[in-house]
């Protein structure tokens, strides 16, 4: 497979692999002794992604052909739940 070698950090494993890339997804060759699935996660440089199809080229173990996408963070922004709580009582008011 021709592309980049990138560095591929999968759980505490750091491995050397192929990178590639087509029109909607990015394709890896990754040695096999990693445990990687479907629906996991895996960082490539500073990008999170996640794995959409993982395949054992010739079922041999030896290595693994995965198509990942960018994974989106899901975190919501910090804000306020009620946008009348605003604390936007005057200041200087006298409770008495």
């Amino acid at each position: 497979m021709a592309g980049n070698i990138v560095s591929i950090k999968i759980g505490d494993s750091e491995v050397q692999g192929h990178q590639s890339s087509t029109a909607s997804n990015l394709i890896f060759s990754i040695p096999a002794p990693v445990d990687l699935s479907v629906g996991d996660k895996f960082l490539v440089g500073k990008k999170s992604l996640i794995a959409t199809k993982v395949v054992d080229l010739a079922g041999r173990g030896e290595t693994l052909l995965v198509e990942a996408k960018e994974s989106k963070n899901d975190k919501r922004t910090k804000g306020r739940s009620d946008p009348d709580d605003g604390g936007s009582a005057d200041i200087g008011e006298n409770d008495s």
